[in-house]
């Protein structure tokens, strides 16, 4: 048997993947509509993606707490499609803030000059060694 219209809910329940198979069918465009409204501005599909797999893998593991019927369905999934979107939408902005306080710790260096101090630091040290070893020898 398969996954209809009628029975869909219950064999989500019962843990049949064409059940599973049927609801992405049905509710992708709702689902992939909901996530770009919040996601859109990154212009990340691979964020996207992402937060759409992970909204249909919400509702497999959380099918059975799914209480009601086929006209509530749509908005259940609607509300963690929109819940899982704003999540990721934290989580971009948390990664973005972490990224500028990378760069606000700089002072005004670029990049280029961070890497030729830290080349130059290790070209000391590597400089010393070698000195240590070389006085060690002669002893």
């Amino acid at each position: 048997m398969r996954s209809n219209e009628e029975n869909y809910i219950e064999r989500l329940k019962r843990g049949n993947e064409d059940a599973l198979d049927y609801v992405v069918d049905q509710y992708l465009s709702l689902v992939k509509g909901t996530i770009c409204k919040v996601l859109g501005q990154f212009s990340d599909t691979g964020l996207i993606e992402e937060c759409i797999n992970d909204v249909f893998l919400s509702v497999w593991n959380n099918a059975c707490k799914f209480k009601g019927e086929a006209e509530d369905f749509k908005k259940w999934i609607f509300a963690i499609s929109k819940y899982k979107a704003i999540d990721c939408y934290r989580t971009k902005l948390k990664k973005a803030e972490v990224v500028l306080e990378t760069i606000d710790s700089l002072d005004g260096a670029s990049v280029e000059d961070e890497l030729m101090i830290s080349i130059r630091k290790n070209l000391k040290r590597l400089i010393q060694v070698k000195k240590i070893k070389l006085e060690l020898n002669l002893i």
